[in-house]
């Protein structure tokens, strides 16, 4: 027995709608982007930019 379980396709994990990458990424990077203005207000710009690249790495 080698601890792998072959489940039928759809089974238990059903195929979802796929979507377009592209359009999921912008719309992330817009709400990060909206997020970030707002966190860092009072900071200069170069430092708002460099937080802002530091979320969108993160995700």
């Amino acid at each position: 027995m080698s601890g792998r379980r072959d489940f039928p396709p759809g089974k238990f994990f059903p195929r979802r709608r796929r979507v377009n990458d592209s359009k999921v990424r912008s719309r992330l990077k817009a709400q990060l982007s909206k997020c970030t203005s707002e966190l860092c207000g009072g900071l200069s710009k170069p430092l708002g930019k460099f937080v802002a690249q530091m979320l969108y790495g993160i995700q």
